[in-house]
């Protein structure tokens, strides 16, 4: 089955923000589910990929026209998986299965770091992705995209208000257990490796 977009990237990378976003512009972007015009979901991130939580739909059911990928600061999806994800196995166990490698389980943080490196790799090595973003501040850039591709993104309050009027998604409104990790906490052999990501995709 054709559909427009597919939306992917690491769990708590913001998919469900990123489907909330392409409704905002006037198109029908499921988050976990398919919807009339695509989906957002970190499952469909692999061909052998499936919506365990919701409609058990399948990747490899679909064709999509464009492949997004929403990024996140790394130290915020490290955070915010350690602090809300970490009791839930499941995703590291689909990971491991669907990207046929194994994640460190040393503690809390190699498990949180090097599951979001390998994972990353992952999604740029089994896809061709067309376009990535940055959920904290390139709302614009996404409509900008979608206009040029003729999909003719429509935001009621005007496309010069819209990195205005969203809600910034940097904010971690949920309730914080303990003081966020830094750079200085992540295992020296992980560091360089998250710097890269983090300077790739302009956060430093």
């Amino acid at each position: 089955m054709f559909k427009d977009f597919l939306i992917t990237g690491h769990p708590r990378s913001g998919t469900s923000y990123s489907s909330h976003l392409f409704n905002t512009f006037g198109f029908s972007v499921g988050h976990e589910v398919i919807g009339s015009d695509g989906i957002s979901s970190w499952c469909f991130g692999s061909d052998k990929g499936f919506n365990l939580w919701t409609d058990k739909s399948k990747r490899n059911e679909y064709t999509f026209k464009y492949t997004f990928l929403n990024v996140r600061h790394p130290l915020s999806i490290i955070n915010s998986y350690i602090q809300l994800n970490y009791e839930d196995k499941m995703p590291t166990i689909l990971m491991e299965l669907w990207g046929n490698f194994k994640i460190s389980q040393d503690s809390k943080i190699s498990t949180a770091v090097d599951q979001y490196l390998k994972w990353d790799n992952y999604l740029w090595e089994v896809n061709k992705i067309d376009y990535w973003f940055r959920v904290e501040d390139q709302q614009k850039f996404v409509y900008d995209t979608l206009t040029s591709l003729g999909c003719s993104p429509h935001y009621p309050l005007g496309e010069n208000n819209i990195n205005k009027d969203f809600l910034d998604r940097s904010r971690n409104t949920r309730p914080k257990s303990f003081p966020p990790i830094t750079l200085e906490d992540i295992p020296p052999k992980y560091q360089m490796l998250l710097m890269e990501k983090i300077q790739f995709y302009g956060y430093e």
